[in-house]
């Protein structure tokens, strides 16, 4: 899906990030461009699916609308349940998290080059007004309006949680027939909270969120709902036809038929499964002589679940991957801001 292929670019543009390379700003700036690429080939895919099995279904006979109408009510349901998560989000092209990096990267080099801060300032909005929610997003517009310096500037981002899975939906319809598809399921994640202190615990920042995956997956199923309702009532009707047909030639001979044609055409549940639910970030000034950072997580009891301290590389300005899966914590700190290919 579009959705995905912004954010591996997302993800190449951190581990840049994570070796002190400024190449991260390309990969994140290619990030923008393709969220906005892949949003039009998704509209432009889903106009065309649409219109095409429309017109195969004016060549339909009337007796096949009551099989039509059950699939798409039972559609309409299974895509429902999850409307309050998907709607979290106007489409699924909508991910912050690459204006993020990019007002992020600007910032750090502004310590160097002054004018580079007016925009950190315009990638920051940018990215708010994708989530005008996000705290750190509202703090770093902010920070930027006021040409706030960098040089003591430290960013957390954490992955928590994971994507939804796929799994496959069964739809029982007349004469035997039954319609398979592959659908989104969240997985809950226990993380409610995350925070950095000092390694004394004393409070430097709470995590907020930048961009909701669980959302875009969810709100992209959502937007895919009438292509697979078209797709799937042609494909209803052809089983249909295949089975009557067969079935008055020699009993069962339809039944079988369709059975091997389903055996060798089974949903395909493949997908990026190790992508987080959840891009929170945290953005801070650190005090003077600040060397270790401890990242805590918390359930929604205020229990904590994981704990990770981390080491800072040389510098003043840092930037730290965490991954967060419940009782599981990883967390990466980078090398110095910036390489030494920036620096020659």
């Amino acid at each position: 899906p579009g959705y995905e292929k912004v954010l591996l670019l997302d993800f190449a543009s951190m581990a840049y990030l994570l070796q002190g390379d400024d190449r991260a700003f390309n990969v994140a700036r290619l990030a923008i461009q393709w969220q906005d690429e892949e949003k039009e080939r998704f509209r432009k895919e889903l106009e065309k699916v649409v219109s095409k099995e429309k017109e195969k279904q004016k060549k339909d006979k009337v007796e096949t609308l009551r099989s039509r109408e059950r699939l798409v009510a039972a559609l309409d349901h299974e895509f429902s349940k999850y409307d309050d998560i998907a709607l979290e989000v106007p489409n699924a092209f909508v991910n912050p998290f690459g204006d993020y990096v990019t007002g992020m990267i600007n910032e750090f080099k502004s310590v160097k080059l002054k004018s580079l801060i007016s925009n950190a300032q315009i990638a920051y909005e940018q990215a708010l007004k994708l989530n005008p929610e996000s705290e750190v997003l509202k703090n770093a517009v902010e920070d930027t309006k006021k040409r706030k310096s960098a040089d003591r500037l430290i960013h957390v981002v954490a992955l928590d949680g994971f994507v939804p899975e796929k799994k496959v939906l069964s739809i029982p319809l007349d004469r035997d027939l039954e319609v398979e598809l592959p659908v989104y399921n969240p997985i809950e994640s226990n993380v409610s909270k995350m925070i950095v202190t000092t390694p004394n615990g004393t409070a430097l920042a709470t995590l907020s969120p930048v961009a909701n995956v669980e959302a875009l997956a969810l709100r992209h199923q959502k937007a895919s709902l009438p292509a697979i309702q078209a797709m799937l009532v042609a494909a209803t009707l052809r089983d249909a036809a295949l089975v009557i047909g067969l079935d008055s030639l020699y009993a069962g001979l339809g039944r079988l038929t369709k059975k091997i044609f389903d055996k060798a055409m089974e949903p395909d549940t493949t997908s990026w499964m190790s992508l987080p639910s959840n891009i929170l970030a945290a953005r801070f000034y650190s005090p003077g002589g600040l060397q270790k950072l401890k990242i805590q997580s918390f359930d929604n009891r205020g229990k904590k679940l994981s704990e990770q301290m981390v080491t800072l590389d040389e510098g003043d300005r840092h930037f730290v991957l965490v991954r967060s899966m419940n009782r599981t914590m990883c967390a990466h700190p980078s090398k110095r801001i910036w390489s030494q290919r920036d620096q020659q």
